[in-house]
């Protein structure tokens, strides 16, 4: 939970690197979602 903020706070910081930053987030909640939604049962292609 700690690592949300972390993430906020350095947008907030650099906003130039929003894109990036957001691009990452979304990433890899996405990779998080799938793995821990499907149980990593080899939907991670």
């Amino acid at each position: 939970m700690g690592k949300n903020n972390e993430g906020f706070a350095h947008i907030v910081s650099n906003r130039n690197q929003i894109c990036a930053h957001m691009i990452t987030n979304q990433n890899k909640l996405q990779q998080d979602k799938h793995v821990t939604w499907r149980g990593g049962r080899g939907h991670t292609r």
